[in-house]
C-alpha cells in the first residue's frame, strides 16, 4: 500500500472538531444510511400497506411499479374526496329529532303551569292605533272557584300574581320567583312574580327524580286521568263595559306553559267569554336529548344542556326566558328603558306611555327576516342565540266549547290531559365523530388497503425500531 492510500484511509478515520462539535466521518455516514435502508426494506417486507410495498419493491419491473403508483395516487384522490364529504356531513345538521316508538306516562312530566288574565274593555280608544283599551281586573273579581285533587277553594289559594305584558295575571303550578330569577341582578324592588313554592324532586333537565307514591313533587304532576287531576275553574262575568264601537269585551285569557317559563310574553292563549263550558285538553310535546350529546358543541346539537348557557336575569334557561331577555336588551339599547313586565336591574328605567308595546321590535324582526331570508320564528335564534333547551316540555291545547244551557254570567273551564300517555321525541346525532371515524376507516381500507395497524407500523418503523437498534 503506498503512502497516498495510507493518507486517504487515515483521513476517513479522523474525527475533526470545530467549535466544540464532532463531525462523523464518511464511513459512519455510510453505516447510518445503510441502517436506514435496512429498516425501510424490513418495513416493505412486513407492512400491511400493500400499495407502498409494490411501489418500492425492487423485485418488480419499472412498468409494474408505475402501475401500482398510478393505482395508489388514484385511490388517494378518491379517498380524499370522500373523506372531505364525510367531514362536511359532521359539520352540517349534526342533530335530528326521532319520534319515540314507546309511549311515556303523563306522570313523567309536570301538569302545565296555567296563567289566567282577566280583562275588561274600558270603552276608550288609543290615539294612535285606534284599538280598545283594556284594564286588568283582580283575581277575585273574575275567578269564583278553583278545584284540584277534588278540593275546591277560592282562586287565591292556588294562584299567585305574575306580571305579564297584559298587566298583572295569575299563575298556577309555576316555580318560585327565587328559583326563576337571578336576584343578584334583578332590581330589589321589582316583583314580577310572588310565587314562593320551590320545585321538589324535579328539574327542567332531568324531570322527576325517583318517582314514587310517597314522595312529594312540585310542580304538581297528573298521575292519572281521573277528575282528581283536572284543574277546574269557575269564572264569573258579572261586570262588563259596553261601548258603541268596542262593545261587550269582557274576557279571560288562559295560557299553558312550562312551570320553568316566565309567562311575560304569553303565547297561544285560549280566550274564554261568558256563559260557556270550556274543555281544554292538554297536548304535551316532550323533547329529550341523548346524554352523550352533551359532549358536542351547542352549535352542532342546536340546543343547550344544563350549564351550557346562562342568562343575566334568569337562573333557569329556557327558550322563552331567553327571548324575553332578548326583548329587554332590545328596549335598553333602542329606547333606553324597559316595559313593566320585563326583568331589569336597578339602573334601568320604565318606559313612559309612548313605548308600551313591542310593535317596533316586531317590525324590525320582520324586516331582518325578509332581508336575510330566514323564518320569522328564528329571529331570536339569529339575534340572541336563543336555542331551545335540550330537555324540555311544551304544552299545546285542544279546546272544546259549549254554550251554558242555564245562561248566567258564569263559565266553567276544565283543563286536563286527554290520554294517560304521550309520545315524546328524542334528539340524537345524525352523523357524529364515531360515524366519521368508521367511514374514514372503511374508505382508507377500500381505496388504499390501509388499516389502523398499517399506521401503527409506520410509526413503529420510523421511531421505536431505529431507537432500539
Amino acid at each position: 500500500m503506498d503512502e497516498s492510500d495510507t493518507k486517504s484511509d487515515a483521513a476517513k478515520r479522523v474525527v475533526t472538531q470545530e467549535n466544540g462539535v464532532d463531525h462523523l466521518n464518511l464511513e459512519e455516514d455510510d453505516v447510518v444510511t445503510e441502517q436506514k435502508e435496512s429498516f425501510f426494506r424490513e418495513y416493505l417486507r412486513n407492512t400491511s400497506f400493500f400499495g407502498i410495498k409494490y411501489v418500492f419493491s425492487s423485485e418488480l419491473k419499472l412498468i409494474e411499479r408505475l402501475f401500482w403508483l398510478t393505482i395508489l395516487v388514484t385511490g388517494s384522490v378518491f379517498c380524499g374526496f370522500f373523506l372531505m364529504i364525510c367531514w362536511k356531513r359532521i359539520s352540517y345538521q349534526l342533530a335530528i329529532k326521532v319520534p319515540n316508538e314507546e309511549p311515556s306516562p303523563i306522570w313523567s312530566i309536570p301538569f302545565p303551569a296555567v296563567t289566567i288574565c282577566g280583562q275588561l274593555s274600558s270603552g276608550l280608544r288609543e290615539d294612535q292605533r285606534g284599538q280598545c283599551l283594556s284594564r286588568i281586573v283582580a283575581l277575585d273579581r273574575f275567578c269564583e272557584q278553583v278545584c284540584w285533587h277534588h278540593q275546591c277553594d277560592i282562586c287565591k289559594s292556588l294562584f299567585t300574581e305574575t306580571r305579564t305584558e297584559n298587566g298583572v295575571c295569575y299563575s298556577f303550578n309555576n316555580v318560585a320567583a327565587e328559583e326563576l330569577f337571578n336576584r343578584d341582578v334583578i332590581a330589589p324592588d321589582l316583583i314580577l312574580s310572588n310565587a314562593t313554592k320551590s320545585s321538589e324532586n324535579w328539574s327542567l333537565q332531568s324531570g322527576y327524580a325517583n318517582y314514587g307514591v310517597f314522595l312529594k313533587y312540585y310542580p304538581r304532576p297528573a298521575v292519572d286521568l281521573s277528575g282528581r287531576y283536572h284543574l277546574k275553574l269557575k269564572l264569573k262575568f258579572n261586570e262588563t263595559f259596553q261601548d258603541d264601537e268596542c262593545g261587550d269585551s269582557a274576557q279571560v285569557t288562559i295560557f299553558l306553559h312550562n312551570p320553568a317559563d316566565f309567562p311575560g310574553k304569553g303565547k297561544n292563549g285560549v280566550q274564554v267569554r261568558s256563559s260557556e263550558v270550556v274543555d281544554v285538553t292538554i297536548k304535551p310535546t316532550a323533547l329529550n336529548a341523548c346524554p352523550y350529546m352533551s359532549y358536542y358543541p351547542s352549535k352542532s346539537t342546536k340546543c343547550y344542556f344544563e350549564g351550557k348557557r346562562y342568562l343575566r336575569f334568569f337562573r333557569t334557561y329556557t327558550k322563552d326566558n331567553c327571548e324575553l331577555e332578548c326583548r329587554t336588551n332590545y328596549f335598553l339599547q333602542k329606547k333606553k328603558c324597559v316595559l313593566a313586565y320585563m326583568p331589569r336591574d336597578s339602573n334601568a328605567k320604565l318606559c313612559n306611555n309612548s313605548y308600551q308595546s313591542d310593535d317596533q321590535l316586531d317590525k324590525d324582526a320582520i324586516i331582518l327576516a325578509r332581508t336575510e331570508q330566514f323564518p320569522l320564528s328564528q329571529y331570536f335564534v339569529k339575534t340572541c342565540n336563543c336555542l331551545p333547551a335540550c330537555n324540555y316540555v311544551s304544552y299545546g291545547s285542544e279546546v272544546t266549547r259549549k254554550e251554558m244551557l242555564d245562561g248566567g254570567n258564569f263559565t266553567d273551564v276544565t283543563i286536563r290531559f286527554g290520554e294517560d300517555h304521550f309520545y315524546g321525541t328524542t334528539r340524537t346525532i345524525r352523523y357524529g365523530l364515531i360515524d366519521f371515524v368508521a367511514h374514514s376507516g372503511g374508505l382508507l381500507a377500500l381505496f388504499l388497503g390501509v388499516t389502523a395497524i398499517s399506521v401503527v407500523e409506520m410509526i413503529y418503523y420510523c421511531t421505536l425500531r431505529p431507537l432500539i437498534n
